[in-house]
């Protein structure tokens, strides 16, 4: 097996010791790096923060530091880094026992050769390339299992939305749309009677109105048979009807048919809210939004000119955390970037593959 040049940490306060372990790596077939040495826990830490190290030789019985304690101390500064004890007689039960704390192995003093010190790094950097496999695949696993309840509640929502929707379109505004044909049909008998009448039509019609805007709001449209595009359009010309809120966009740069249905969902409810929020909080007159697709990322953009806040003290609501839960089914980051007085900007990137690391 060839390693590459390895950085080896050896803390050890015995100068004798210190010598004859680093004439036992040079005479072995390690592939030295460098050795650094430290007498204390303290230099130690100092080195690990300045310099990579690939192994730690450690003493237990250290000026600063003594017994278990070494051990616990070295594995808050390294934790991926592994230990292998360099142990006395009279502390064989210490080693042991920092064995069952994760110390990859113990030798002991005056008891092992350069052959045996190698074979002893090579397995210890063999067994801790093996933890880090096994819990880079069991946090892969949580996360996929992670997403696929977030995606399961998600799903669900929609149901519900979409019920709740057509029980609106379907059974409530055929009520009211019932009620107004009664209204009607009546022939008062007087100009109050006519008045009030009247009156109550104008209600009804309202209600009928918003009832039908409430169940397009929960209703997405078949994202399946239409166009993302279209559908935002349609969001914005309602929402400019009824706020006065001017609404650009440009969608120039995106492709919709390299896009799933469920992404296109996903980007549809999060301009959805992200307007809400700013009709609520953000006293605006215009929002630009901005979709693109390049190199296996979607770009949303969605920026206002209101009044803005400060990232820094303002906490997560609930409209940002259900954005933040949709795009992370898509490996998706969301950044808010504003300041007082200089409106709001939503950045969305939805990854088709796992999200670079930062």
């Amino acid at each position: 097996m060839i390693h590459a040049a390895l950085n080896i940490l050896m803390i050890e306060d015995n100068p004798a010791d210190q010598f004859l372990v680093t004439e036992l790596l040079t005479l072995s077939p390690v592939n030295l790096q460098s050795v650094f040495t430290a007498s204390t826990i303290s230099e130690a830490t100092g080195i690990l923060r300045a310099e990579r190290v690939d192994i730690i030789l450690l003493d237990l019985s250290l000026p600063d530091s003594t017994g278990i304690a070494s051990f616990t101390s070295v594995k808050e500064h390294a934790s991926h880094i592994p230990v292998i004890i360099l142990s006395g007689y009279t502390d064989m039960n210490i080693a042991s026992e920092a064995i069952t704390l994760g110390a990859q192995d113990y030798l002991l003093k005056g008891d092992f050769d350069e052959k045996l010190l190698a074979k002893t790094i090579f397995y210890s950097l063999e067994r801790m390339q093996n933890i880090i496999a096994t819990e880079e695949m069991l946090k892969a696993s949580e996360e996929e299992k992670q997403k696929e309840i977030t995606d399961a509640v998600i799903t669900a929502q929609e149901n519900e939305r979409h019920d709740i929707g057509r029980e609106l379109h379907d059974n409530i505004n055929q009520l009211l749309t019932t009620s107004r044909l009664f209204l009607g049909m009546l022939n008062p008998g007087s100009d109050k009677d006519r008045s009030l009448i009247g009156d109550a039509a104008k209600f009804i019609d309202n209600a009928i109105a918003e009832i039908r805007r409430l169940s397009h709001t929960l209703i997405p449209p078949s994202l399946e048979r239409s166009r993302l595009k279209d559908s935002l359009i349609y969001i914005f010309e309602i929402t400019s009807r009824a706020t006065g809120l001017a609404i650009s966009r440009d969608f120039a740069g995106f492709n919709e048919e390299t896009a799933s249905d469920k992404l296109k969902l996903a980007v549809y409810r999060i301009v959805q809210e992200q307007i809400n929020n700013i009709i609520r909080h953000a006293r605006a007159s215009h929002i630009h939004v901005k979709l693109s697709h390049t190199d296996g990322e979607t770009i949303l953009s969605v920026k206002d000119d209101g009044v803005g806040f400060n990232t820094s003290q303002k906490s997560d609501g609930i409209g940002l955390k259900n954005i933040t839960t949709r795009a992370s089914l898509f490996n998706g980051r969301v950044q808010v970037l504003s300041s007082p007085g200089n409106g709001c900007e939503l950045q969305v990137i939805f990854y088709e593959h796992p999200a670079p690391a930062r």
